[in-house]
């Protein structure tokens, strides 16, 4: 996937490219117990549960991660990043001042540029465990990026150049960078591998866990993301049915939409159905002079839900 300082010859035989605690993704729930009890979709004769999209949640953590690594493969078709990047930090995350890091990708980047010229990013935050020997109990950040722009440059110069900034501005001086060999599997690697749900963020901290530079996207992430979304729901569909992918994208085409329904689950999580919650009003209906009654919203955990 990517190459630095490998040497084929020095790896023992059948050894694995990757330990057993670093292969992949964290295997989590099918479903969120987070989620709101009492509300569910109505999917035609199916009663489907909310998620509470936390990010200290491994069932929404890693429906997140699924589609962030959709979202850099989408992207990658129309412009590949070349290299990719790794910072990290030695202060434990509640010690460690945001500033301090913002402040050092800042002047890595800016560095970069200078050197090679328009350079892009894409980075994601992650944290180790905090079970290591050496950690005291602590856990710290790291940011794992993909570079677009550095060309055929030296990536023992481009680490050189980065360690000597980002050891400078916040004290760390592990930093790697690397040549991507295998576009593809590097996405996915940083997609799902270093978005493990063991090493999601702590529940009380608030920082950004995604952070790109403005010219990397080739399109709006918003747009990206709702590609992504639906191409992931037809192949999830595609999958429990059977169906080939084209035909099961025109059931789900075809399907009803979803329906926000309040129920009430006994103690064997029998679903008792309340009602249908109608939809706040959206800006059309409101020049349209549409009046229609609704409940009122609140913002909760997950976003916002009916009080």
């Amino acid at each position: 996937m990517a190459r630095r300082n490998f040497r084929a010859e020095t790896a023992a035989p059948g050894a694995p490219l990757v330990l057993d605690g670093q292969r992949s993704a964290t295997r989590a729930r099918r479903w969120c117990e987070r989620g709101p009890r009492d509300l569910c979709y109505l999917v035609g004769s199916t009663y489907v549960r909310l998620r509470c999209k936390r990010r200290d949640c491994p069932r929404c953590w890693s429906v997140r991660s699924r589609e962030l690594a959709r979202c850099l493969v989408l992207d990658a078709r129309e412009s590949a990043p070349g290299h990719c990047l790794t910072l990290t930090t030695v202060t434990p995350w509640e010690d460690l001042h945001p500033a301090t890091y913002r402040d050092g990708s800042l002047q890595v980047f800016r560095r970069l540029r200078r050197r090679f010229g328009p350079v892009e990013y894409f980075g994601a935050i992650e944290f180790t465990t905090g079970r290591a020997r050496r950690s005291g109990g602590r856990r710290r950040l790291h940011g794992h990026y993909l570079v677009k722009g550095l060309g055929d440059a030296d990536v023992l110069l481009v680490e050189q150049l980065v360690r000597e900034t980002w050891a400078r501005v916040t004290g760390a001086w592990v930093v790697e960078a690397a040549a991507l060999v295998s576009p593809g599997a590097a996405l996915g690697y940083l997609g799902l591998h270093h978005r493990k749900p063991s090493q999601a963020p702590p529940a009380l901290w608030r920082g950004m866990t995604e952070r790109s530079s403005r010219g990397y996207w080739h399109r709006p992430i918003a747009e990206l993301r709702a590609i992504a979304r639906a191409e992931l729901a037809v192949e999830a569909h595609a999958h429990r049915t059977g169906l080939p992918v084209e035909l099961a994208a025109l059931e789900l085409a075809a399907a009803p939409k979803p329906r926000l329904m309040r129920v009430r689950r006994g103690r064997s999580e029998l679903l008792e159905p309340l009602g249908e919650l109608a939809p706040p009003l959206t800006d059309g209906d409101r020049e349209l002079g549409v009046v229609t009654r609704h409940l009122p919203w609140r913002m909760g955990r997950g976003g916002s839900v009916p009080e």
